[in-house]
């Protein structure tokens, strides 16, 4: 995943998350240096066991070796250097298994099957040096100079032999090293047929394929196809014949004939798609190359086809996996990642495309984002996981998560445990919207009903400070911002001097107007009420927004009846000062303490009667009815 995420590219050109894919091939249809670098690193990591399972392992590394391999560029000046790497490297897949013939047949003084089991590994200095060691002198002498010229003598020899009737008297396991030298398969291949018939012991595939490798090595090339295709072809025809055992993958008995092809080993699937793509024929489908029975028993471990997913797509030489079978893959892989504790990586999977061709649509991206969200938002528990700063620094910091997708799921999470401090303070930290939402619907009711000059010139301040002294005029906090404004507008009205001042009517025309528009938003706030019913204040002393409604609708209604006495130079009797006077309406409107709000006689305390504790001031007072909203009761 370090390898991948080293070498992976933005290709989504999306803002706030990238999406990452490695860079594409050459033109010419060769790796790039950064392809190269990526496989052979690949190749490295994977050497290392990946928790008991070696094999499969080992299997990755290989797979990822001969990658590197088969597809560089396909000029006829490289294949032959193709084909000796190919060789070399079949020799390397083998050579365990090699070792460990010669040492059971050496145990069993069988030097013959030592020399058998080092032939058919390419290994002819040690076949011949066990030959010489154990008296086989004339046999080590015919391998140290074995060449094409020398296995056509040898062939002709046999044939003299066969006919008189000595070859009967040979020793098998002798005559198998004769037939070997002389390049001749059938002897091999007759043994097989025996083998499998008796359900006895048959060589690897990968053994007998690099016998058949050894045998048409030498064969001119026609055209610009490989010895590999050749061979890759013959060995497949000899598989459908019943000659050569199956390419099974390594947890599977080799003697049991496949019954279906998605139980083929993973590298002779690569093969297969370097056979197609050099003789133009059609590609293979990436789904059935990357499928892990082909490296491991465990059908849900899709942590190794991931990372052949993405490098042979990269490569373009299989057909690329549907958008279905990609999400498929990409959820799979990141299950499994969380399962094994680490889901920071898991976030980085899901924000990952192994598309060549297909351009990513805002769709694909937006749910690529929903899945890396969601997972942050489950497994982000700075309480219960010591290494949630490490992870959250990683993802921040390498793979460009926003600081806000963590603060959402803290607030998330304060909300299970009624934390309001918390989910507060998270809230608004993760993102504008948010702190304008809480600060519209949990905050500023309480602030007005709170009352005094202070809190509203604070109401004015931080929206000026949230949206730049331009709120939303369709929401609750802009409503207020306005009412306020019309509120400021109407006292600098009221010291305005009628004789000296000519604007005063388009003055007045254009506070009326305002008012009319702030009356006609708080109507379809009231109709079309979807205030979030936050659980998490559930029994706190909170304001609830339709009551803030009602209020400010029956404060603007008192700002306009003011307006027109104003208008008409008939102010209410206390005074006649138009200061005082429009102290008292503030007073009316916004009460000077949390316990009471004092209001006239207006339409709007019937509506609230019924659903409200009411209450008789004394008359002296006479300022009408006194609401208490009982806040502890709601």
């Amino acid at each position: 995943l370090c390898v991948h995420l080293k070498h992976s590219v933005n290709t989504s050109g999306d803002n706030e998350v990238p999406i990452f894919s490695f860079p594409p091939q050459n033109a010419d249809g060769s790796l790039n240096e950064v392809l190269n670098e990526i496989i052979q690193s690949y190749d490295k990591n994977s050497r290392k066991p990946s928790g008991s399972n070696e094999y499969a392992s080992g299997v990755t590394s290989q797979a990822f070796s001969l990658a590197s391999i088969l597809f560089g560029k396909s000029n006829a000046d490289r294949i032959k250097r193709k084909d000796g790497a190919f060789a070399s490297w079949l020799q390397r897949v083998c050579v365990a298994e090699v070792q460990q013939d010669i040492a059971f047949e050496t145990s069993q003084q069988n030097y013959c099957g030592a020399i058998f089991a080092a032939l058919s590994g390419n290994d002819f200095s040690q076949a011949s040096l066990i030959a010489r060691s154990n008296g086989y002198n004339m046999l080590a002498l015919m391998i140290s100079n074995s060449n094409s010229s020398a296995g056509d003598s040898l062939a002709n020899q046999m044939k003299m032999w066969s006919d008189s009737g000595a070859l009967d008297h040979f020793p098998s396991e002798l005559l198998r090293i004769y037939y070997l030298l002389t390049r001749d398969l059938d002897a091999e291949e007759n043994l097989y047929k025996q083998s499998a018939a008796m359900q006895g012991h048959t060589l690897d595939w990968k053994r007998r394929l690099l016998m058949l490798y050894q045998c048409m090595e030498n064969t001119p090339h026609n055209g610009n196809e490989s010895t590999i295709s050749k061979a890759v072809k013959k060995y497949e025809g000899d598989v459908v014949d019943g000659v050569a055992p199956p390419v099974s993958a390594w947890y599977m008995d080799p003697r049991l004939v496949l019954s279906d092809k998605d139980q083929s080993c993973t590298l002779f699937r690569l093969l297969k798609v370097f056979h197609n793509a050099e003789n133009n024929m059609d590609k293979v489908p990436l789904s059935s190359v990357i499928s892990p029975s082909g490296y491991t028993a465990d059908p849900f471990d899709v942590s190794k086809s991931f990372h052949f997913a993405a490098v042979l797509s990269a490569l373009g030489v299989c057909e690329e996996l549907t958008q279905v079978e990609e999400h498929r893959l990409l959820e799979s892989y990141a299950s499994q990642l969380i399962g094994g504790y680490q889901w920071e990586w898991a976030v980085y999977i899901t924000l990952c495309s192994l598309s060549k061709g297909r351009h990513l649509t805002r769709n694909v991206i937006e749910h690529k984002k929903t899945m890396a969200f969601e997972i942050v938002q489950r497994y982000y528990r700075p309480s219960e996981d010591d290494d949630a700063r490490i992870r959250r620094s990683f993802l921040e910091k390498k793979i460009g998560i926003p600081s806000s997708w963590f603060e959402n799921a803290l607030a998330t999470q304060a909300i299970q445990t009624f934390d309001v401090r918390a989910f507060v303070n998270h809230s608004t930290m993760s993102s504008d919207h948010n702190a304008l939402k809480i600060y519209e619907e949990a905050i500023l009711p309480d602030i007005l009903f709170s009352g005094g000059k202070d809190n509203c010139r604070g109401i004015i301040d931080v929206l000026d400070a949230m949206e730049d002294g331009k709120p939303d005029s369709s929401t609750l906090r802009g409503a207020v911002y306005n009412y306020l404004q019309l509120w400021k507008g109407v006292s600098k009205f009221a010291s305005t001097d009628v004789d000296q001042n000519n604007n005063t009517d388009s003055k007045y025309e254009s506070l009326v107007k305002m008012g009319y528009s702030i009356q006609s938003c708080l109507q379809r706030l009231v109709e079309g009420d979807t205030s979030t019913k936050w659980k998490l204040f559930n029994g706190l002393p909170l304001v609830p927004k339709s009551v803030t409604l009602t209020e400010l609708s029956s404060a603007v209604s008192m700002v306009l009846s003011h307006l027109d006495d104003l208008k008409e130079g008939q102010m209410l009797s206390q005074g006649n000062s138009h200061a005082l006077a429009l102290k008292n309406v503030s007073h009316q409107v916004f009460a000077p303490s949390n316990d009471d709000l004092v209001f006239s006689q207006l339409d709007s305390k019937s509506v609230l009667r019924g659903k409200h504790k009411m209450a008789e001031r004394s008359a002296e007072a006479n300022i009408g009815v006194l609401y208490y909203p009982q806040r502890y009761g709601l």
